[in-house]
């Protein structure tokens, strides 16, 4: 039942994971299947650069926000509506249309200036000036109905019926790293309320690791596709934090590993141990993450109580192994709340 739950898991995680990337790749698709059948009463080959062109604009989402991005799509929309007509007019005259060309590279290499989404759009635009100056010509005005057609689908798909924004990946493995957290620490304080180990905490922690470097994988995916274009020092800090934050749980689970393992821990301890755990829990589930924010609730009450525990209430001697688990215990969960504590924000 255990490797089941595991199963269902990973192929969540993997779906999780995957879905902009399969969601961007179906959009594409649906850009260039629907510019052509809108096109295909128009002319054939004006019909083939409508679909070249929706292509071209369904992969032109830069930006970071909604808004840049739409005007990115729409300002390389304008742009090739524009570039098109002039490669359908001037590809009789061979230097006028080498000049036009090298001018559209100078243009393009200029606006690198203004940020990375400045640049890749542009190289497009030339991609497209050089396909229509070798594909068999169109009629103009069926060529502007092409690029105006292509131009109005892309945006209703991109920001209206598939509207996706890679930073909230981001977002997203941070509350995944905290709901995993949290089935952890239930797992753990079920097994010390019960005076039991639980089969069930060791397999969740071995799978923790596993987790935990695929969320890393995945956030650096899309931190390095943004830092391509331009740095966003927001996203970077957010996802260096989440690896900090998962380091710092890995450490505090392996405490209570321990402390499962070695069966002498007083129920006394136990029980100090369990009500800082409680407190724990209710911080992960009740946090939230928004707007590259993670809101950090009821960490004060969790400092309340692990100020308690750090008194040591109880009989503790560092030279036995038990207090020694006590100990690093206690460690764990000071490096959780001091970490917790960088990000605290409390939400609106």
């Amino acid at each position: 039942m255990v490797e089941v739950k595991y199963s269902i898991g990973r192929l969540s995680l993997w779906w999780h994971q995957r879905q902009n990337q399969l969601i961007q790749a179906i959009k594409t698709l649906l850009i260039i299947i629907i510019t052509w059948l809108l096109l295909s009463k128009v002319d054939a080959y004006a019909q083939l650069a409508g679909a070249i062109i929706g292509g071209f604009l369904s992969l032109l989402r830069f930006g970071r926000s909604y808004q840049e991005q739409f005007f990115t799509v729409l300002y390389s929309a304008i742009a090739m509506a524009v570039v098109a007509p002039l490669a359908l007019t001037l590809y009789s005259t061979p230097w006028l249309s080498g000049t036009v060309f090298v001018v559209l590279v100078f243009i393009a290499f200029f606006l690198r200036r203004f940020g990375g989404r400045f640049f890749l759009p542009p190289l497009f635009v030339i991609l497209l000036y050089l396909v229509i100056e070798m594909m068999p010509k169109p009629p103009l005005l069926a060529l502007w109905l092409a690029s105006a057609v292509a131009a109005v689908v892309a945006l209703i798909l991109i920001f209206f019926i598939f509207p996706i924004d890679d930073r909230k990946q981001i977002q997203s493995n941070m509350k995944i790293l905290f709901d995993v957290a949290s089935k952890i620490s239930g797992s753990f304080l079920m097994s010390v309320k019960n005076k039991s180990e639980n089969r069930l905490f060791f397999e969740l922690q071995r799978n923790y690791t596993k987790v935990v470097l695929s969320l890393h994988s995945d956030n650096l995916r899309v931190l390095n596709e943004f830092l391509l274009l331009e740095r966003d020092d927001k996203l970077e800090n957010f996802c260096n934090y989440h690896y900090r934050l998962a380091k710092t749980f890995a450490m505090l689970f392996e405490s209570c590993g321990q402390l499962l393992k070695y069966h002498q821990v007083s129920d006394e301890t136990f029980s100090y141990i369990a009500k800082v755990m409680e407190c724990f829990i209710v911080v992960l589930r009740s946090s939230k993450v928004q707007q590259m924010n993670l809101c950090i609730t009821s960490l004060s009450v969790l400092k309340q109580q692990y100020d308690k525990f750090r008194q040591y209430p109880f009989e503790i001697d560092l030279t036995l192994p038990d207090s020694v688990h006590i100990f690093n215990f206690s460690l764990g969960m000071e490096r959780a709340i001091e970490t917790l504590s960088l990000w605290e924000k409390e939400c609106e």
